[in-house]
């Protein structure tokens, strides 16, 4: 399972919004993101593990300073694909639906989430992961 693997790597991070290449050969940069501080785990340290391909070489993690920027994080990861999907069309458009169809389709995803009342990162899954998007979705809405 990804979480073990990457439980196994030091969590000292330093660094706001670094990305970490796992992989030569997938590299992911860092996102320019705006705050959004309105939900209350807004100011949690988050980590978001991504298995974008079934090759194992292709996981990498993403480094958060909230729970909302990785959120918004993840949205710009598969606006990307969605680009890279479609080069020839200048607006694309997606749903709800069609961002949980992405997350489904990921080979391994989670995020961790830095909980400072035990000292620890929290796992969580997918249905975290869909949870908090849609809720990001209609706050924005």
């Amino acid at each position: 399972i990804l979480l073990s693997f990457f439980l196994s790597l030091s969590l000292s991070l330093t660094h706001t919004h670094t990305t970490v290449q796992l992989s030569s050969k997938r590299a992911f940069h860092p996102y320019s993101l705006s705050l959004f501080l309105s939900n209350t785990m807004a100011g949690k340290h988050t980590i978001i593990l991504l298995q974008p391909m079934p090759n194992r070489s292709s996981r990498t993690f993403h480094d958060y300073e909230t729970v909302n920027s990785s959120i918004l994080g993840f949205i710009s990861l598969y606006e990307k694909e969605l680009r890279n999907l479609n080069p020839g069309m200048p607006n694309l458009s997606y749903n709800l639906h069609d961002l949980h169809v992405y997350i489904d389709s990921l080979p391994d995803v989670s995020c961790l989430v830095y909980d400072d009342r035990v000292n620890a990162y929290i796992p969580h899954g997918r249905d975290y992961l869909k949870a908090k998007v849609e809720e990001y979705l209609r706050k924005r809405a």
